[in-house]
């Protein structure tokens, strides 16, 4: 039996926001949000907001890392695929 790897979605959680949406939320949720990226999650709330930012920039979106769905795939798919690569 093989299994298929399901294409899963880019992280977006920042594309859609600017300096003004991130100092509408409280401190704690850019803590969060640093702390996911791995930034520095100390400072005042301006330096988390500079570090997000920073990092959209600068940083290239990645796949968000999660459990795959598989997809069963039939005997003759399975040798297509092996033997295709």
């Amino acid at each position: 039996m093989a299994f298929r790897l399901i294409v899963r979605h880019v992280d977006e959680t920042l594309e859609l926001e600017n300096w003004f949406t991130l100092n509408k939320r409280i401190k704690a949720d850019l803590i969060v949000l640093c702390q996911e990226r791995g930034l520095s999650a100390e400072g005042s709330k301006s330096q988390l907001i500079q570090e997000l930012m920073d990092w959209k920039i600068n940083t290239k979106p990645v796949p968000v890392p999660s459990s795959p769905h598989l997809e069963q795939v039939n005997t003759r798919e399975a040798n297509l695929l092996y033997s295709a690569g």
